[in-house]
């Protein structure tokens, strides 16, 4: 399976990874990105 890495454009930090094998209307992308990387705000 191929995976391509998925890294901050301003600090080079590792994000996730998007494969290929997801679902048709996205193009086959699936996008697993690491939760820490993530900043969610409450609304």
């Amino acid at each position: 399976m191929r995976r391509t890495e998925v890294r901050c454009a301003r600090c080079n930090s590792h994000l996730g990874h998007v494969f290929d094998d997801g679902p048709k209307e996205f193009n086959g992308a699936r996008f697993c990105m690491n939760s820490i990387s993530i900043d969610l705000d409450k609304k």
